[in-house]
């Protein structure tokens, strides 16, 4: 009935989460979890928990509902609110109004997450629902030490492999324009003005380009 997960913190060190769950028509009904520092102590957690369940004493906390992918965003975005773009801010707040929203987060697989990169791709260019899924990969990664909640980055990871080679999502292509007026005045001056000057060098081709190149990006 329990498992024991290992994962590596952030820190390097290792944690060791013990963690028993109970399904019912592929739902989960209870969920309960902890993590150790020692494997030994998440095993000997794991052993008296599923006693305890056995003789019915941990049954009421064991009940305690799941918390769903809408409970964790709004956690998220009231915990880095300060830090969230507008852009990041609306997209997680349409993930909220989703079907996606209300399913506990031990439920939500790889296969789901394709499947919401499809839907997000009717009406939208693959470079916008890159933006989408990786703004709620954001969400993913700090679930688990954060909330406790059971969002698993590695499926997030496994589903925006498969999203790429499905090209439901591309990364932001390069954008490029033309120089404004006010940018080819500058070039041009600085040019006539190179020229004329007693004793200055004659600017070089490698120089105008890279004044064009930095005029590109103001």
């Amino acid at each position: 009935m329990g498992i024991i997960i290992e994962r590596k913190r952030a820190d390097g060190t290792t944690g060791y989460t013990a963690q028993i769950r109970k399904k019912k028509a592929g739902k989960t009904v209870y969920s309960m979890c902890q993590t150790f520092d020692r494997k030994q102590a998440a095993d000997t957690w794991l052993k008296k928990t599923e006693k305890d369940l056995l003789n019915g004493t941990r049954l009421p906390q064991l009940r305690q509902r799941e918390k769903t992918l809408e409970e964790v965003i709004t956690q998220y975005v009231t915990d880095f609110g300060a830090n969230i773009g507008k852009t990041k801010a609306q997209c997680l707040g349409a993930f909220k109004k989703m079907d996606i929203a209300r399913k506990a987060c031990s439920d939500i697989d790889a296969t789901i997450l394709v499947e919401l990169a499809r839907s997000l791709k009717k009406g939208r260019k693959a470079q916008t629902v890159g933006n989408y899924m990786m703004h709620l990969s954001a969400v993913f990664f700090v679930a688990s030490t954060a909330y406790n909640a059971d969002l698993k980055e590695s499926e997030m990871r496994k589903a925006l492999k498969i999203c790429r080679k499905l090209q439901f999502i591309k990364k932001s292509g390069s954008r490029s324009r033309r120089l404004s007026l006010d940018e080819l005045e500058k070039l041009m001056t600085y040019f006539e003005c190179s020229s004329q000057c007693p004793g200055t060098a004659r600017p070089s081709t490698s120089a105008g380009l890279s004044l064009i190149d930095t005029a590109s990006l103001i």
